[in-house]
């Protein structure tokens, strides 16, 4: 065990989202860290459910991390609960599915290792069956603004805590003294963020917007408890642009018996939201609307992506704008090296590759190697910053060109073998 996992011992985790998750199960197999405490904000109920959230695509480089935190028990339980993509067919501008365009895929052929699309609220119990038993804390953290450090006497041994808006600090139950380290997962709309980019520990002062990018679109998505028809080739998923790419309609198998969709609707030429930000927590209106909108906007052929909207429970339906992290002259950690940043909540990122997830699975198994390997805590949480800094930084370069490209009806450059090589 280095001294650096010495150094993050009794370490919090904020956030279970499926960044926090796997960063506890990485400290605790790969670090050798024994004591993990994640707070997730979410009812227990909620919690366990493995209706919450919509559908995940893994591909080869957030495969290789979760088999790098969880070994081929993991990794072939996550394969076996999604279904393995091995091709996509996009739709022409008739609606014609028998004549539509079909590209195999070749990933798992080049890379070992295939593109698994699997519902996120069973990737979340699966990581979670990962973890040491009676390591998350449920219902705790949902007001936490900031941290607070606390001097233990010694030189060099100041400990953090997280700080609720009355600004008490935050104590889960059987933890009796503070942690060394403050991992936010807590993502896109991270308070951690926050204190980390402005350099404060008071993270309610600062602007959400102050580091977030706007991508001029909104994405409604949800997975259903139904097969896609005969008529559609297995293990394929389903696209659709309409003219100028205002329009985006996704669809495909997430698992045997589910069916994931999502749609991207962009701004209008007067930067008229389709769904304002305050109302994406309305998913009855949001359904309604969307559902008004494709009925004008796509062809009869197809009329399957209403047919699974319909279906849709409207409480499973997530709505959220695209907005990405601005990440020039940042770091992943605070300067009092008390807070480190993951997930979402370091690089939040446009969908146009679909990466947010594989590249969090990355986060934690790369933090808990720098740590396994460091004689000291600070610097791996330097290390870990500069490695991810780096790849994150290109990955959004690249994901924002082709959301942007996408919307002009351009091509943009594929980095797939780039992505799929970590």
């Amino acid at each position: 065990m280095s001294s650096a996992a010495q150094e993050a011992e009794g370490t919090w985790i904020v956030g279970g989202g499926l960044g926090g998750l796997a960063s506890a199960a990485a400290l605790h197999s790969i670090a050798n860290v024994s004591s993990i405490k994640v707070l997730e904000a979410a009812s227990k109920d909620s919690f366990s459910s493995d209706k919450a959230g919509a559908a995940v695509q893994l591909t080869p480089n957030g495969l290789r991390a979760l088999k790098a935190i969880g070994g081929d028990e993991l990794l072939n339980s996550i394969c076996e609960a999604g279904t393995k993509l091995t091709g996509s067919t996009f739709i022409g501008p008739d609606g014609n599915i028998g004549g539509a365009f079909v590209t195999p895929s070749t990933v798992e052929e080049d890379t070992g290792l295939p593109v698994i699309m699997v519902r996120w609220g069973v990737l979340r119990s699966l990581l979670h069956d990962a973890l040491p038993k009676n390591c998350v804390e449920v219902g705790t953290g949902n007001d936490i603004v900031g941290y607070s450090l606390r001097d233990e006497g010694e030189l060099g041994s100041a400990k953090v805590l997280p700080v609720d808006k009355n600004g008490d600090d935050v104590m889960p139950s059987n933890c009796s003294k503070p942690p060394p380290l403050l991992l936010g997962a807590d993502g896109l709309n991270s308070v951690f963020k926050r204190c980390v980019h402005a350099d404060t520990q008071d993270g309610a002062s600062i602007d959400r917007y102050s580091h977030l990018k706007d991508g001029g679109r909104v994405n409604i998505k949800a997975v259903i408890p139904v097969d896609l028809g005969p008529e559609f080739t297995p293990e394929t998923t389903y696209s659709y642009f309409s003219p100028c790419f205002s329009t985006a309609c996704f669809c495909g198998p997430a698992g045997k018996g589910f069916t994931y969709w999502a749609i991207s609707i962009g701004d209008d030429g007067d930067g008229n939201q389709f769904i304002q930000s305050s109302e994406q927590n309305d998913t009855q209106t949001a359904k309604k609307r969307l559902l008004a909108k494709l009925t004008d906007v796509l062809p009869d052929g197809c009329q399957f992506f209403i047919d699974l909207i319909k279906q849709t429970e409207d409480e499973t339906i997530l709505v959220r704008r695209s907005e990405e992290t601005c990440i020039e002259n940042m770091s992943l950690m605070s300067k009092d090296g008390r807070v480190v940043l993951v997930g979402d909540a370091a690089h939040a990122m446009s969908a146009s590759y679909g990466q947010a997830s594989s590249f969090a699975f990355e986060d934690a198994a790369t933090l808990a190697t720098c740590i396994a390997r460091s004689q000291d805590l600070r610097s791996a949480l330097n290390e870990y910053s500069a490695q991810r800094l780096e790849r994150v930084a290109e990955m959004n370069r690249c994901s924002s060109e082709r959301a942007a490209k996408a919307m002009k009806g351009e091509t943009a450059e594929d980095v797939s073998k780039w992505i799929h090589q970590w």
